[in-house]
C-alpha cells in the first residue's frame, strides 16, 4: 500500500516538474502611421502569448497572459515583463501576437518592422467597420483573467466608437447572420469585469453589469 501510494507521489511530483517557468522581456515599441510616418498618439498596444496547455485529455492553445499598453505623444508604448509557471508547454516557447486599436485605423494584428509597428487608416464603409469590430474577440486568459481585465479600457473605446458609427446600434449581417456589435462587446465587458478566482463568473456582477447597459 505504502509502495503504491509513494508511486502516485513521485508520478503527481514529476507532473507538475513537467510544467514550464516562462518568463518574458518586456516590450516598447513606436506605433506609426503605415502612409505618413507620423506617431500614433493614444493608440492602444494589445500583446497576447499563447501556448499548448496540457490537460487530461489533450493539449491545445490557449491564451496564458495579455498586456495592453496606450501609446504616448511620441508613440512610444511600453510592455511590462512578465512570469508564469504552466503545465507542459510541450517543450514550445509562448507565441507572441500584437494588435494596434485606434478609431480611423485598421483594426489588424501589427506587423513588427524593427521596434517600429505600422498600422493603415481603415478606408471601408461604416458598415465594414462594425463588422470588423464585430470580428474583434477579447482575450481570455488562463491566470484567474488577472490579466485579461487590461483589455477592458480597449473593449470601452470601442464600444464609444461603435455607438459613434451610423446604424452602430442596429444589427448587422456577418457570415449571413444577423449581429449585434455593442451586444457582443457589452458580453465581453461584463464577463471581463465579473471574472473571479480561476477564470469564474460571479453572475450577480455579471448581471448587474448588463442591466447598466440597459437603462
Amino acid at each position: 500500500m505504502r509502495s503504491h501510494l509513494s508511486k502516485c507521489l513521485a508520478i503527481t511530483l514529476l507532473l507538475i516538474l513537467s510544467g514550464c517557468y516562462l518568463h518574458e522581456d518586456s516590450i516598447s515599441g513606436i506605433l506609426i502611421d503605415d502612409e505618413t510616418g507620423a506617431p500614433i498618439t493614444d493608440a492602444y498596444i494589445t500583446v497576447q502569448w499563447s501556448g499548448n496547455i496540457a490537460s487530461l485529455v489533450d493539449s491545445s492553445p490557449n491564451c496564458l497572459h495579455v498586456a495592453v499598453s496606450k501609446t504616448r505623444e511620441d508613440g512610444s508604448f511600453y510592455i511590462p515583463s512578465w512570469t508564469g509557471f504552466f503545465l507542459s508547454l510541450n517543450g514550445s516557447s509562448a507565441k507572441r501576437e500584437w494588435q494596434a486599436y485606434k478609431p480611423g485605423y485598421d483594426l489588424a494584428f501589427a506587423a513588427p518592422i524593427g521596434e517600429q509597428f505600422r498600422v493603415r487608416k481603415f478606408s471601408g464603409t461604416p458598415q465594414d467597420r462594425l463588422s470588423e469590430l464585430y470580428s474583434r474577440s477579447g482575450f481570455m486568459c488562463l491566470e484567474g483573467g488577472s490579466s485579461s481585465k487590461s483589455e477592458l479600457p480597449v473593449l470601452d473605446e470601442i464600444l464609444k466608437e461603435v455607438y459613434a458609427l451610423p446604424g452602430g446600434a442596429k444589427p448587422i449581417t456577418f457570415n449571413n447572420q444577423a449581429a449585434n456589435v455593442p451586444e457582443k462587446i457589452q458580453y465581453e465587458i461584463c464577463t471581463l469585469r465579473s471574472i473571479t478566482f480561476m477564470s469564474n463568473i460571479d453572475k450577480k456582477s455579471y448581471e448587474q453589469c448588463r442591466a447598466s447597459y440597459r437603462k
